[in-house]
């Protein structure tokens, strides 16, 4: 959807919580969202306004739920997959699981579930 306002969203805006789009501070989007599918369409369906310039921090679960297909497309794998070479098993984590959405993408905005013991104990 070329005129969609999160067309133009940057993964750099993403990453930086610079989208533009409002935080949805009381979680009503959270089941549209977790069971949309295809995620990237239903993103791209957000209402906004084109980002001009650098806007406020924000967060929102929607356009940080769009890393995930982001990095399948860029790298060809799963983010789960990716941090399980690029960050769990530097730190000696090896017991993780990440909750999919509806079109097998690890849900970037949630859904990452560690054990506490390898959280205190990893080291980079």
């Amino acid at each position: 959807m070329p005129t969609s306002a999160a067309a133009g969203v940057t993964l750099r805006q993403i990453l930086c919580g610079r989208t533009g789009f409002a935080i949805d501070l009381e979680g009503r989007r959270w089941v549209e969202l977790k069971n949309a599918q295809p995620l990237v369409r239903y993103a791209l369906r957000q209402p906004g306004e084109p980002v001009v310039g650098t806007p406020a921090w924000t967060y929102n679960n929607t356009m940080v739920s769009l890393i995930a297909p982001i990095l399948r497309r860029a790298e060809g794998a799963d983010l789960a997959d990716l941090a399980s070479r690029q960050l769990f098993g530097p730190m000696n984590i090896e017991s993780h699981v990440w909750e999919p959405d509806q079109d097998g993408n690890s849900l970037a905005s949630a859904g990452l579930m560690l054990r506490a013991r390898d959280l205190l104990s990893s080291r980079p």
